[in-house]
């Protein structure tokens, strides 16, 4: 008897022992994290995400691509996705994931880093650059649509010059996307610059030359919109500049022309019901943007975006 209870005793104690070899085996396997990748960027921001595959929180390090491992910016998340803020635009970045299972047991850095670069700040050419003509007066408005604001912007005019603008010629424009030129003299060629401020430091002179002389910027050609509104894929928007516009709505990062046209002359423009209006166009939970051009002459003004929206 005594030695059946001495056996017993022994046959626990070694189920026992494999039981905390499994629990100490499972935590020594810390897995990755997997499917890392972008969620949202901008100039000076990233959402980055990816698959907890047990569950588990993380660790992060960040910086400028290249950066040493354990110099770069740290941070622990529970979550799924973390928030990088306060980024350089147009800089390619390294981030370095690690799952934590316990305090004593954490899993694998990644020999490769993710990489992403963020956006450039504003984002402008000189297509994007349009100009309103008055010859009567003697002024020219200037107007530049960037894809994203700059911290401040300047603008410079230069006559019949190869040269970059001096301290003298240049105006700040505190903002505005906008500014008027005057004493503009008939026949003269003449060159505008526009630059934006990011991060601290002013980018390169966009430019582009224009004659006063030519007879299509005898009156304004630009597009105008106020009121703008956007709930659960019905859109609003007012146009104040009166004459005939086209209004295209284009799938996100689609080529502009590819989308539907609609031809106004209403000021008040509601777009309702799209997902369901054009079955054979639209996708649902998808984002779209809105432009518009305005008809001057025999052709159209740059396009101008309104908005962009995602369906139901």
């Amino acid at each position: 008897m005594k030695n059946t209870f001495i056996l017993l005793v022994f046959v626990l104690l070694f189920f026992q022992n494999c039981k905390t070899d499994d629990i100490t085996n499972e935590f020594n396997e810390c897995p990755r994290n997997v499917d890392i990748g972008l969620k949202a960027l901008s100039e000076n921001s990233a959402t980055i995400k990816w698959l907890e595959t047990q569950g588990f929180a993380s660790n992060y390090e960040y910086g400028e691509k290249g950066f040493k491992l354990g110099t770069g910016l740290k941070g622990y998340t529970a979550d799924e996705n973390i928030l990088l803020q306060n980024l350089k635009p147009q800089t390619e970045y390294d981030f370095y994931l690690q799952s934590v299972c316990s305090a004593e047991v954490t899993g694998e850095i990644i020999a490769n880093p993710y990489r992403f670069t963020t956006l450039t700040c504003y984002d402008l050419s000189s297509n994007k650059i349009s100009i309103i003509g008055y010859v009567e007066d003697g002024g020219f408005q200037l107007n530049w649509i960037p894809e994203r604001n700059a911290e401040e912007w300047q603008v410079a005019m230069l006559v019949n010059s190869i040269n970059t603008p001096t301290d003298e010629d240049i105006y700040n424009t505190e903002g505005v996307k906008s500014f008027t030129f005057t004493n503009i003299q008939p026949d003269t060629q003449y060159k505008f610059f526009v630059r934006g401020k990011c991060n601290g430091k002013f980018e390169e002179w966009v430019t582009k030359e224009i004659n006063p002389g030519d007879p299509n910027l005898y009156s304004p050609c630009l597009a105008r919109v106020q009121n703008i509104s956007s709930i659960s894929g019905f859109v609003n928007f007012s146009v104040l500049t009166s004459g005939t516009y086209l209004v295209e709505i284009v799938e996100e990062n689609t080529e502009k022309g590819t989308g539907i046209l609609l031809d106004q002359t209403d000021g008040n423009i509601y777009i309702g019901n799209f997902h369901n209006e054009y079955p054979g166009y639209s996708k649902s939970n998808t984002k779209y943007d809105i432009f518009i051009r305005l008809k001057c002459g025999s052709s159209y003004s740059l396009y101008t975006k309104i908005i962009t929206f995602k369906t139901p």
